[in-house]
Parts: C-alpha cells; sequence; structure tokens
C-alpha cells in the first residue's frame, strides 16, 4: 500500500475515533442507543462534522440511517461524502424522480435504479445509510410487496438459467436489445 495512502488512512481513522469520543457525540449516541425509536433532531453542524458523525453513527449500529436533507443538492453533496467515508457500498441515495407528480413521463432509468436500490438496501439491511431529500420522501413510491414480488437476485458465481431470466425480465417491462445504451 502506498505509503500516504495508508497516513492518510490513519489519520481519518484519528479523526474518527477523536470525533466518536467527543462528549457531546458520546451524550447524543447514549440517547439514541437508549431509546431506538426515539427520534432526535441535530442542528448547527458545520463543514464536514454532519459526515463525520452519520460516519460514526453507521458504523456503530445494526440498524439503518436515513438521512433527510433540505434539498437535492445538500443530499448530493452528502452523498459524495458518505462515499469517500464508507464507500459505495454502503451509502445509498434515494433522488429526485426530476420530473413533477402531474407530468407523466417516465423517470431516467439510472435515477429509478437508483431508488429502487435504495429502497431495497433498506428492506434487507443491506444499506447502512440511505440519503433523500425532503421533497422525495413524501412522494409515492412502490410498495414493499411489489418490490418483494419483482426482485431479480443474482449472485456472482450462481448459475442462472437464461432462459427464465430472460423471461423474468420481459415480463418486468426490460426490452432484448442487442447492445445496452444507458442504465435501468
Amino acid at each position: 500500500m502506498d505509503t500516504r495512502l495508508s497516513q492518510s488512512k490513519s489519520r481519518l481513522d484519528i479523526i474518527l475515533r477523536r470525533f466518536y469520543e467527543y462528549p457531546p457525540f458520546e451524550k447524543l449516541r447514549h440517547s439514541l442507543y437508549q431509546d431506538k425509536k426515539k427520534q432526535v433532531k441535530v442542528t448547527g453542524l458545520a463543514g464536514c462534522a454532519e459526515s463525520l458523525l452519520i460516519t460514526s453513527l453507521v458504523t456503530n449500529q445494526d440498524r439503518p440511517l436515513v438521512v433527510i436533507t433540505r434539498n437535492s443538492e445538500t443530499a448530493n453533496d452528502l452523498y459524495d461524502d458518505l462515499v469517500f467515508l464508507l464507500g459505495e457500498s454502503k451509502v445509498g441515495h434515494y433522488p429526485s424522480r426530476q420530473i413533477l407528480p402531474y407530468d407523466f413521463k417516465a423517470p431516467v432509468g439510472e435515477i429509478m435504479g437508483r431508488r429502487i436500490w435504495s429502497l431495497s438496501g433498506l428492506r434487507d439491511n443491506a444499506c447502512p445509510v440511505i440519503i433523500c431529500p425532503v421533497r422525495e420522501m413524501v412522494e409515492p413510491t412502490i410498495p414493499v410487496s411489489v418490490l418483494n414480488a419483482n426482485r431479480v437476485d443474482i449472485k456472482k458465481g450462481e448459475e442462472v438459467n437464461i432462459e427464465e431470466l430472460v423471461a423474468k425480465l420481459l415480463n418486468l417491462g426490460f426490452r432484448s436489445v442487442r447492445l445496452v445504451e444507458e442504465v435501468g
């Protein structure tokens, strides 16, 4: 491993440990763990403190954390910070559909993919933190039963019956094309 990279990693670990041991954070953590159903509002965080707080909370709990931001830009920035700190597989992003509710266009496939991946991560308890702008929290989404019924889980190294897989994907609305040019 590159020496500079290992030094950066150890510095980040030191920062996270200091943040974790900081008395106000210890008080917050104690409050959250004492009553798991309690909702806590945290305000007044400056700079990267929000990302460090979320990282510390996520690495020390066994339930997903949904972070609601005031707008899409804030959600995107926070998502980028957390991907840097936690890794892409541990952070979900429930982005805006980027269409108005009364507009009858279909959302972009990549956006729907992110939204479904985030919902699945919550359902499976596989994604420790989901970032969601407040506007998207109030948008209707698919019920868990529909998500469960229409999931296709494929694992690396697993053998799959290709005819059954193609039939299920076609039934879910995918199209058979020679060359895939877009996500979803």
